[in-house]
């Protein structure tokens, strides 16, 4: 299982208390060199929270049958002004992966 976290503290909390077998920290590694790294052989499993470019550099990497749980996509969260546009030269091809969504209630206190 790989991780990405943004703290060294973090990092060292999904590998020694969470049992990831591989941890990187995003802001030192790029997200396609931790694929090479972390997942020579393809992506069989991705839990979508974030989005952007680093979820389009995961699911180009998905192996066929993969599966992607897809909860949210927090880089766009705050955007202002025109969406950002993926370009189809860089866009993911999925075969036969199953993509499911989760919805989660959210409580806006006042």
């Amino acid at each position: 299982m790989i991780g990405y976290a943004g703290t060294e503290d973090k990092v060292n909390w999904l590998k020694k208390d969470l049992g990831f077998d591989v941890v990187f920290n995003y802001k030192k590694t790029s997200i396609p060199e931790s694929l090479v790294k972390g997942a020579p052989k393809g992506v069989d499993c991705f839990f979508e929270n974030v989005g952007g470019e680093d979820s389009t550099a995961i699911m180009s990497k998905m192996n066929q049958f993969g599966r992607v749980a897809i909860c949210g996509f927090i880089a766009s969260y705050n955007a202002r002004g025109e969406p950002e546009k993926v370009s189809s030269t860089h866009a993911p091809i999925l075969t036969n992966v199953r993509l499911s969504y989760v919805m989660f209630p959210v409580n806006y206190l006042c």
